[in-house]
C-alpha cells in the first residue's frame, strides 16, 4: 500500500476523526488556545526559544561553559514531551 492509496486516505482520515473525538484532544486543543492567546505564556514561550537558540549556537561555536551546556540539555528536555 503506498501512501497516496485510498486505502491508506481513508485509514488516514479515519484515524484523525477519531483521535479529534477524544476528551484529550479536546481538552489539548483549549488549553493550547489558552496558550496562544495568553501575552504572558507568549513571551515566556519567545523567551524560551530564544534561550534555547542562542545555547544551541553557542554549542556549535564550541563557546559553551559545561553549565550553559547542562543548561542546554535541560531545555531540551523540557521541550520534548
Amino acid at each position: 500500500m503506498t501512501t497516496d492509496s485510498p486505502a491508506a486516505s481513508r485509514a488516514t482520515v479515519s484515524f484523525a476523526s477519531a483521535l479529534t473525538a477524544t476528551p484529550e484532544w479536546r481538552a489539548w486543543e483549549e488549553a493550547a488556545l489558552r496558550g496562544r492567546s495568553d501575552q504572558s505564556a507568549q513571551r515566556a514561550s519567545a523567551a524560551f526559544d530564544e534561550r534555547l537558540q542562542a545555547l544551541r549556537l553557542n554549542l556549535m561555536l564550541q563557546a559553551v561553559s559545561s553549565e550553559e551546556e547542562a543548561d542546554l540539555h535541560r531545555l531540551l528536555r523540557l521541550r520534548r514531551p
